[in-house]
């Protein structure tokens, strides 16, 4: 286990590697580069199919992120390698950024490769000895991961115990505020999913999702400039349209700012 640090922009964070790799926590990006608790893993599940497994990130277990990096990951442990940092932080544009990028490049992924010295006779054993280790970590996370395939998953998060308990119709303006986003972002992400389409200045849900409970349709009324009374059809979605939206945004690494912070504070 490697316990050595390096300073970031003011930050300590632990040199971590991962199968040889140098590679970070969503939650050291964030230490580094001085964004709120959260903000790389926001960023790195709305982007999530543009990155690629074994080579942009990687996802460790419960057991694999204990054994690794001493690291309490109920929900399983995220490790950025410098392909998929660089991907990650594009949006970071001020001044602070590029330098931050640049000594995080410079100074902790390739600094690996700038520092290799020739072996000595001590050197000589300790990497045969790191050699062995490698190869029995190997072997131990083969069996881990067949373990973990018939584990059940980590206990609930709080966003169904507790916000899908209401009974209440909820309009998209409340849903996409758990998420984060506005409602015109949200509309826009379904619209993309196949899930709803707009039809006559209202959001409607796409023939394949009618008649199964998931929303229902609501008049407002309104005043036109003359005084007169006018009415406009709202889209609301039941608990069980905001559990099915729930669950396909899950499957797409989306989700809910209360289970990104509970996955936060469970791998720090």
């Amino acid at each position: 286990m490697n316990h050595l640090t390096m300073t970031i922009n003011d930050e300590q964070i632990q040199i971590k590697e991962y199968q040889g790799t140098r590679v970070v926590t969503l939650a050291d990006i964030d230490r580094v580069h001085k964004r709120p608790p959260g903000t790389a893993r926001k960023r790195f599940n709305f982007h999530r199919e543009h990155f690629t497994e074994g080579l942009d990130y990687f996802v460790l277990n419960t057991d694999e992120a204990r054994k690794h990096f001493n690291t309490m990951a109920p929900n399983g442990l995220i490790l950025v390698t410098e392909y998929g940092y660089l991907m990650l932080v594009k949006s970071f544009t001020d001044a602070l950024a590029w330098e931050v990028q640049r000594s995080l490049v410079n100074h902790y992924f390739r600094a690996k490769e700038q520092q290799q010295e020739l072996p000595t006779g001590e050197n000589l054993l300790a990497m045969a000895v790191l050699e062995a280790q490698k190869l029995l970590e190997a072997k131990d996370q083969t069996i881990q991961h067949q373990e973990a395939q018939i584990k059940e998953l980590a206990p609930k998060a709080d966003y169904t115990d507790t916000i899908l308990a209401s009974k209440d119709l909820v309009n998209m303006t409340q849903i996409a505020k758990d998420y984060g986003m506005g409602a015109k972002t949200m509309n826009l992400l379904l619209k993309d999913l196949g899930i709803q389409t707009y039809n006559g200045n209202q959001w409607v849900l796409t023939y394949k999702y009618q008649n199964k409970g998931y929303a229902a349709s609501a008049t407002a009324s309104y005043y036109h400039q003359d005084g007169t009374i006018g009415s406009r059809m709202h889209t609301k979605w039941t608990q069980k349209g905001r559990q099915f939206l729930y669950e396909v945004l899950k499957q797409r690494g989306i989700l809910p700012i209360i289970e990104q912070e509970h996955l936060y504070k469970r791998a720090e």
